[in-house]
């Protein structure tokens, strides 16, 4: 990451499920890809690579990206406008705020500017973790099954106790065009950990398909999502001693909360909210 952001203008920032993790999990218990996403052009981007140190390869990807592998770190790099959502004009690219309606999940939708040590997301972005409310933020995807499995991941390894309306529409359609087998059998190729099972999704898929156009939405489990309701609203001050202050603190919460009330004079930024997270300090 130091390379990216040394001895160049570039915009970097962290992307998706880092930000949501380490930010609320602390970074011991982040143990998946990194997303970077460059705020520039991909020859800037192809030219900062080049000076990556020679035990890190660098292999380009379908999508226009770069996958760098160093120790036992994946990276996923690749520039703003690159984003598929954006190349295929689903999402039209505004600024680097615009990636933030390119995510299937909304608890992927966040960014973490590693020069200004921000976190940009919509409003509701922390009530949504913090309650489980979990939702579709782009349906449409180049790998459904592969969004189906990480719906599905989200429910069983991630604590949602919230079906929101598009995110039930979206199993129920995934239900429809996929079996079971093929969605376990998915899961068992792409993920180290297995989290889906006939069960699980026999029970899953019998509830939502129960769901009635009319319902917005569906709890699904007692649990909350494990991280603000218990590492900080419930005993922070021991959390962050355990996991050396990576958490949230007190007072940076009801900053965060605070920050909601944006200036009336602001346009696409009445949809976001920009702020100052501890951690990558």
């Amino acid at each position: 990451m130091d390379i990216l952001t040394k001895n160049t203008d570039l915009g970097v920032y962290a992307f998706g499920g880092l930000v949501r993790d380490i930010g609320l999990f602390s970074i011991r218990k982040f143990s998946s890809d990194v997303d970077l996403v460059i705020d520039g052009c991909k020859k800037e981007l192809m030219s900062v690579l080049c000076n990556l140190p020679s035990d890190a390869t660098v292999i380009e990807n379908k999508f226009g990206g770069f996958r760098v592998k160093q120790h036992q770190w994946d990276f996923d790099v690749w520039c703003a406008r690159d984003t598929w959502a954006i190349k295929n004009k689903l999402v039209e690219y505004e600024n680097v705020e615009s990636l933030l309606d390119t995510t299937f999940l909304n608890w992927d939708s966040a960014l973490f500017d590693l020069r200004k040590r921000k976190i940009i997301c919509h409003k509701d972005y922390l009530d949504n973790l913090k309650t489980g409310a979990i939702d579709v933020v782009l349906v449409e995807s180049p790998n459904e099954l592969g969004s189906a499995v990480r719906l599905g991941r989200a429910i069983y390894s991630k604590g949602a106790s919230t079906l929101r309306r598009r995110a039930i529409e979206a199993l129920q359609t995934s239900f429809k065009k996929y079996s079971i087998e093929q969605i376990i059998e998915y899961e068992a190729k792409s993920y180290n950990t297995k989290c889906l099972n006939i069960n699980n999704l026999t029970s899953l898929r019998e509830r939502v398909l129960d769901v009635g156009e009319s319902t917005g939405e569906l709890k699904i489990n007692k649990e909350k999502q494990l991280s603000l309701a218990k590492y900080i609203l419930e005993d922070l001050d021991k959390a962050h001693r355990q996991n050396n202050n990576l958490l949230i603190s007190e007072s940076e919460v009801e900053k965060l909360r605070s920050s909601v009330l944006i200036p009336p004079q602001t346009q696409r930024n009445t949809l976001v909210n920009q702020m100052s997270f501890p951690f990558f300090d």
